[in-house]
């Protein structure tokens, strides 16, 4: 049986070299375009990795009404056996992820665009008063205003100059440009549809594709070293799951306690700052500061009082949520230190964008804990067993 295990292994190993090394020879060619074979798979593969995504995030609440009906049908019905509460619970889970979206955006869109709208409608009066303010400060200084004439005329003429050689020559290429812009929306949400038709299927048979990967991993890899792989895509789904639906819960809180503030005190654009507050928190780290910066320059554009007292708000809600909120959800889920996160979130941040500064913290803990593992491991091996117990002893947190 390890004979065949060990042949098997060992195909597996030479067609994997083989399709390593005929990349490595086309690339050296210049036959393959690594980055573009990328972006086409990504672009074809989109639904699916939609589908992936919202599967994932409505998991813990299809296993949770999974868990649910098979008690109750347990407890009233005296089954002896597990009934098949799938489709009901997928169904069940869907619409509240369908309709908990539906109700944010009915409540939310129509606010955000009416702030949006009110501050558009101030700019005018904000830049009268502006002008009027340097007009008459200006007045009084004749070098300071002849040097103001000078600049308004040099602005005036790069303007001029910018829309006749720059805007109109190019005017078709910006209606294209915005042309592909409403075409990428309809795709967006093309893929969103198809993807939560695949987030259907993907649900219904997540236990059949969990139990095949299982028998893959182990019908090709050695038992040890299967053990270790299983063992860690199960951390890994862990630290993943508690990590993105805590931060999720942590944030739509934030957002909320940001807008009954705003509201009591009466801020300006109150759903616009909660809002933009609310989806910054998602980030580790950076986020709170990132939601804070815009936030307070939208208030201080209509009344710089309010943008103070906001400001001062702010530092104490990310406190609150950083030292109380943030752990009791969250716990010590990634078990990194602030050091770490930061690297984490620079890291992916500058490889994946935003995406990648929200999963890069949970995704840099498990590739922390595979090296702590490894090094704990070589330690034992080489008999270094007292530099474990020290550690352990002396940082233990």
């Amino acid at each position: 049986m390890d004979e065949k295990r060990t042949d098997r292994f060992k195909i597996l190993f030479v067609l994997v070299i083989t399709l390593i090394l005929f990349l490595i020879i086309y690339m050296a060619f210049g036959k393959i375009n690594v980055n573009s074979v990328i972006s086409n798979f990504s672009r074809i593969l989109m639904p699916l990795i939609y589908g992936c995504v919202i599967a994932y995030l409505l998991k813990p609440l299809c296993n949770w009404f999974d868990n649910f009906f098979n008690k109750l049908y347990h407890e009233r019905m005296h089954g002896k056996k597990d009934i098949n509460v799938a489709p009901i619970s997928i169904f069940i889970s869907m619409a509240f992820g369908l309709l908990s979206i539906w109700l944010i955006m009915s409540m939310v869109i129509p606010q955000l665009a009416d702030s949006v709208i009110k501050l558009f409608r101030q700019l005018p009066g904000i830049t009268d008063e502006v002008t009027s303010w340097i007009q008459t400060h200006i007045a009084e200084n004749t070098t300071t205003q002849k040097y103001m004439e000078e600049l308004t005329a040099d602005l005036t003429d790069n303007l001029q100059s910018w829309l006749k050689n720059t805007m109109i020559p190019n005017m078709q290429m910006i209606v294209s440009g915005f042309s592909n812009g409403i075409f990428s929306i309809f795709i967006i949400f093309k893929n969103l549809i198809i993807g939560i038709i695949a987030a259907i299927y993907l649900l219904a048979g997540r236990k059949k594709l969990s139990y095949q990967a299982k028998m893959i991993l182990y019908g090709m890899i050695p038992q040890k070293y299967a053990d270790i792989i299983f063992n860690e895509v199960k951390y890994a789904d862990k630290m993943f799951e508690g990590f993105l639906s805590g931060k999720i819960l942590d944030s739509a809180i934030i957002g909320i306690i940001c807008y009954i503030f705003t509201l009591i005190f009466n801020m300006p654009y109150a759903v616009l700052v909660s809002v933009i507050v609310g989806i910054t928190n998602i980030i580790p780290f950076f986020g709170p500061y990132i939601g804070a910066i815009p936030s307070i320059f939208i208030i201080l554009i209509a009344d710089p009082v309010k943008a103070i007292e906001f400001l001062v708000f702010i530092i104490i809600l990310q406190q609150f949520d950083g030292n109380i909120l943030g752990p009791k959800i969250l716990g010590n889920a990634t078990g990194l230190s602030s050091f770490w996160v930061l690297f984490a979130i620079i890291l992916f941040g500058g490889l994946w964008g935003f995406t990648g500064m929200i999963i890069g913290v949970p995704l840099f803990a498990v590739i922390y804990d595979i090296i702590r593992k490894l090094v704990k491991s070589g330690l034992s091996n080489r008999n270094h067993d007292e530099m474990i117990t020290y550690y352990e002893e002396e940082f233990k947190k």
